[in-house]
């Protein structure tokens, strides 16, 4: 039946009692699609591959001082050669001036390819302001790439005098043998390079160290006993987290999370000390630290229902409740249900399934059930009844309703069948059952 509606461009699916658990239903042992963008939380894929690779930058040793001024310069050439000691120039503000000025330009440029493209704007801001705006961010743009180009030329002049220095020097030492004078301390690039590793660290270890609200899905009602719902408490590993019940969201190994977390508090306890690199060569040492590219990858799970604010693991029986609960929750056209009273409680049945059906029907949805419970086959009204009849070898199928009281043969030929009496001694286990039932339930 599921394939015929299907054929008709319906998308249909059974739903069978006991079929599923609820905890397979919410995936509680999977990862789970979470989406980490939505967290806002950086996941710091550059800092971390920067840490990982990070080098020392070496300071330039007093000794090669003393190796240059030890030998007394006698070649005349040399002597006249002024660039060889002039100082290196330092072109650090340029590059920041340069990517500052990179960033902003493309900020505005995002902002014009918006304002131009977005044909909604029309709609709610004048053509003129609109047109205006579109030439002033022009206008800006133009002088951004002005001061750009500037910077750019700036950096660039920098850059090749250095070289020319460093190139003029180095075949000064080679022609005249005097060691060559070292062109700076490196102690700027030394502590700019330390700087550097303690932002970096400080981002990380500031996206981890953030808290994550939990997420809440409402999994269905338990009639009396409540609403349950399906919560995922979220946390990012900060090295301190031993509770068993959280797993990795991703396809990462605990001990490499909380290695990684730990090692980044290292790095940032031995940021000015000595054995800084000896900790970093420890981060890079950790076995499987190759999955840990971004904090996203630090992220762990509990996935568990609660009812009433408290953790609650619900029985089968109550998992077929909230599934088929859940099914007849949502607004479909067509809803194929096979045998749903299977686990469920008659109290159930009457109190929140009937009622449900009911309204279905009511909305013009087609609702067909295979079952053998008569709260659902009898209560709910049924527009149409099929009954399969097995006669004398032979197999009869029937349908009717309670209001004509009849069952009619649709396919062969057969009597027509008193509905309420098929029903009762289908469902009801006969006539004289039901109402021998009536006569204890009277007394």
């Amino acid at each position: 039946m599921s394939k015929y509606y299907n054929d008709l461009g319906y998308k249909t699916n059974v739903y069978k009692s006991n079929d599923q658990h609820l905890s397979e239903a919410f995936d509680l042992r999977g990862s789970g699609n979470i989406d980490f963008a939505t967290l806002n939380i950086d996941g710091c894929e550059e800092e971390i591959q920067f840490i990982k690779q990070v080098s020392e930058e070496d300071i330039t040793s007093i000794s090669k001082y003393k190796q240059h001024f030890a030998l007394e310069q006698t070649n005349k050439i040399s002597k006249n050669l002024k660039i060889k000691d002039t100082i290196l120039q330092d072109d650090t503000v340029m590059s920041r001036k340069l990517s500052e000025l990179n960033a902003i330009s493309q900020k505005f440029n995002d902002f014009l390819t918006y304002t131009r493209d977005n044909d909604n704007l029309k709609d709610y801001i004048n053509l003129e302001l609109l047109e205006e705006l579109i030439g002033v961010l022009n206008k800006i743009l133009f002088s951004l790439k002005k001061h750009t180009e500037d910077k750019f030329i700036e950096k660039t002049s920098v850059k090749m005098l250095n070289q020319i220095i460093n190139l003029f020097s180095t075949e000064i030492a080679k022609k005249t043998g005097q060691p060559q004078k070292p062109a700076k301390t490196g102690f700027a690039e030394y502590a700019s390079n330390r700087i550097k590793i303690e932002k970096t660290i400080k981002k990380i270890l500031q996206n981890i160290s953030k808290q994550i609200e939990p997420i809440e899905e409402y999994a269905g009602s338990l009639g009396e006993k409540g609403e349950i719902f399906c919560k995922t408490n979220l946390k990012i590993q900060d090295g301190n987290i031993t509770d068993s019940a959280y797993t990795p969201v991703k396809q990462v190994r605990k001990t490499p999370q909380k290695d990684f977390a730990k090692s980044i508090i290292a790095i940032q306890r031995s940021l000015y000390n000595n054995n800084l690199f000896e900790k970093i060569t420890e981060l890079n040492a950790i076995d499987g630290i190759e999955t840990i590219n971004s904090v996203s990858d630090l992220l762990l799970k509990y996935k568990h229902f609660i009812l009433n604010n408290e953790s609650y693991s619900p029985s089968n029986g109550e998992s077929s409740m909230i599934l088929l609960h859940k099914e007849l929750s949502e607004d479909k056209e067509i809803y194929l249900i096979d045998e749903p009273e299977k686990s469920l409680g008659n109290d159930y049945i009457n109190d929140v399934i009937v009622p449900l059906l009911r309204e279905k029907a009511l909305l013009g949805k087609k609702v067909i059930i295979a079952t053998h419970d008569a709260n659902i086959a009898v209560r709910t009204l049924p527009y149409n009844s099929i009954y399969r009849l097995h006669d004398q070898g032979q197999y009869y199928t029937l349908t009717g309703n309670p209001f004509s009281n009849k069952l009619k043969c649709i396919y062969g030929i057969h009597d027509e069948l008193d509905w309420k009496e098929i029903s009762m001694k289908t469902l009801e286990g006969g006539k004289e059952a039901f109402g021998e039932r009536g006569k204890i339930y009277g007394n």
